[in-house]
């Protein structure tokens, strides 16, 4: 069974609990304990569960036009890389910065490896492979992740294309490219 760590679960779990009332109705049975037991953030989750709050918590956001698993995917880059960690993002190299997310990934996930190939100066190709929630919804949460990582490693003019959502036995593929960097 895929695990995640409690600190990739709490801010969602935060964010069900402002509207328990309303998330307990989005949630199963088996979850609604999230929204009134202790998240320890050493712990591992079972990963079904954190992507089935994730996917409630996408339910109570209002809608605004915008892209709410790519708004999750920023968010969420802004805590893994400049919040709870030291961050493996260096200003000025972005391409580094996009090597090193295989590290951040390991700190949140068990299972699941991310890939990234240099496709020219400012071009990249990102992978996830081996992970059983690789699909639209994932796809466009690493494309704002990606996207933020980028921008936090001061890359301008970023484009990133999700090329491929993937599947339990297919890779999730983005395309990075960004036009300099500050």
């Amino acid at each position: 069974m895929a695990r995640i760590q409690g600190i990739g679960i709490l801010s969602v779990v935060k964010a069900l609990r402002i509207e328990r009332g309303t998330a307990t109705k989005l949630l199963p049975e088996s979850l609604r304990h999230y929204l009134y037991d202790t998240i320890s953030i050493d712990a591992w989750y079972p990963e079904d569960d954190g992507f089935e709050l994730l996917r409630a918590l996408a339910r109570l956001v209002p809608e605004t036009g915008a892209d709410v698993w790519e708004a999750f995917g920023r968010q969420r880059a802004e805590a893994d890389l400049v919040e709870i960690y030291p961050s493996p993002i260096e200003r000025g190299d972005p391409l580094g910065g996009l090597q090193r997310l295989e590290q951040v990934w390991r700190r949140f996930h068990d299972t699941g490896r991310t890939v990234v190939e240099r496709l020219a100066p400012r071009k990249a190709r990102i992978e996830l492979h081996d992970y059983q929630f690789n699909g639209d919804e994932l796809g466009r949460l690493l494309r704002g992740y990606v996207t933020r990582a980028l921008h936090l490693s001061g890359a301008v003019g970023v484009e990133v294309e999700l090329l491929a959502g993937g599947s339990p036995t297919e890779p999730a593929v983005l395309q990075a490219s960004w036009s300099g960097e500050e």
